[in-house]
């Protein structure tokens, strides 16, 4: 990065982009935060490379990592510790009443997929098999988003929340990241969804929705 200035027209185009594929509409300065970021983590000279990156298909993994970032200001497992203590404390409880059977739950706006392996995680270890056959549906507008966490593939900084209890739940993955364990990512189906038009899935126990801020006013 030269300097510290983004020039309006480039905001305009980064703002264009991520409407148009995540329906997302930010302030300025929460664009230009995130726009700095995402810069420095790719070492990009300038905001005008960074973007002819992002809108290319080369770059289709790091647009994931931008629209994460850009709903939640922070990626990564187990980030939201009061959403994962509800998850512990009152839906695995009602769910255990059932004695057994299918657990299907929705990952809504999974951005990176961070979330959906963290909640398949949790039920997983709770619910486990034979008695229980967990499944989470994990689904993004972005299909950028869905192809990077079809990968399950993180930066080591994806586990800096995840206390030492969970982190048997991991492994090595290639070129120095972290991937869920294998048990954990066979509970998760991802697929590209939009919520303003549905169709929308019932019958479900839970519905996780960790990145539904920021969206544009008629989504």
């Amino acid at each position: 990065m030269t300097d510290g200035r983004i020039p309006a027209a480039v905001l305009e185009r980064l703002r264009a982009l991520l409407e148009a594929r995540a329906g997302v509409r930010l302030p300025d300065w929460v664009l230009t935060t995130r726009l700095r970021e995402r810069m420095v983590a790719v070492s990009a000279a300038s905001a005008e490379s960074y973007i002819d990156l992002v809108s290319a298909p080369r770059g289709a993994g790091e647009l994931g990592l931008l629209i994460a970032a850009a709903r939640d200001g922070e990626a990564g497992f187990f980030r939201q510790p009061q959403s994962i203590e509800a998850l512990t404390e009152l839906v695995v409880p009602t769910v255990r009443g059932r004695r057994g059977g299918p657990v299907r739950a929705w990952c809504a706006g999974c951005a990176s997929g961070e979330d959906a392996y963290t909640v398949a995680m949790v039920l997983d270890r709770h619910l486990p098999r034979p008695h229980w056959m967990v499944s989470v549906w994990a689904t993004d507008v972005s299909a950028a988003a869905v192809a990077y966490a079809r990968r399950a593939c993180y930066p080591p900084a994806a586990m800096r929340h995840v206390p030492d209890e969970w982190k048997d739940g991991f492994a090595a993955g290639p070129d120095d990241t972290v991937r869920p364990a294998d048990n954990v990512i066979a509970r998760v189906e991802l697929a590209r969804h939009d919520l303003d038009e549905g169709p929308y899935p019932s019958g479900l126990d839970l519905v996780w929705c960790p990145s539904l801020i920021h969206f544009a006013a008629d989504v």
